[in-house]
């Protein structure tokens, strides 16, 4: 580094900064680095979630075939939220550097997880009646939305970001679709 004078405090406080910058980036690859693991883990578990909720909603259009036209559509785009997830897990494998994960304990996940397959056990054994799937639906739905488990790690690649926004945009619109057919066919509800 150079030093424009020994006095010169500005040129001392610019090495202090060129310095303090370069192990704030060594420090913040290296966190990179340790959760990197973790972050697979986690995108892994987002694919479980996304691929359980496409088959529970297969269940419901099984099991409600009044109602198949709602729920198909709702499978086939969990299903495409599913590859979306392999697409996010291709681009962080690809570039480690690109993405800065939070602290994010996948308890949660495995938790919302668990509540999938509860559920789809239920519909096996017939105990999810029409307007509970619509509530099973909603919470699930508005749980994606709220948890935002798609925000836990930031990355300046614009690939990754649309990936994101385009998962978080059809969850809403999952919530409003479920919102109005709930209107339409359960008016008191």
């Amino acid at each position: 580094y150079h030093v424009r004078g020994a006095g010169d405090k500005r040129g001392i406080r610019a090495v202090a900064g060129r310095r303090l910058h370069d192990y704030n980036d060594r420090r913040r690859m290296n966190a990179s680095d340790d959760r990197f693991p973790a972050l697979i883990r986690n995108l892994d578990l987002l694919k479980e979630i996304e691929t359980a909720a496409g088959r529970l909603y297969a269940g419901f259009a099984a099991a409600f075939p009044e109602d198949a036209p709602l729920w198909d559509v709702l499978r086939a785009e969990e299903e495409g939220h599913a590859r979306r997830v392999d697409e996010l897990k291709r681009l962080v494998e690809a570039d480690r550097q690109a993405f800065h994960p939070d602290k994010f304990n996948p308890a949660a996940l495995n938790t919302f997880l668990a509540g999938l397959r509860e559920s789809l056990r239920k519909l096996e054994k017939g105990e999810i009646w029409r307007r509970q799937a619509l509530a099973v639906a909603q919470d699930l739905e508005n749980t994606l939305s709220e948890r935002a488990f798609y925000r836990v790690v930031q990355s300046e690649l614009p690939e990754f970001n649309k990936l994101v926004e385009d998962i978080d945009r059809e969850t809403r619109a999952h919530q409003q679709r479920l919102l109005e057919f709930i209107r339409l066919h359960f008016p008191a509800s």
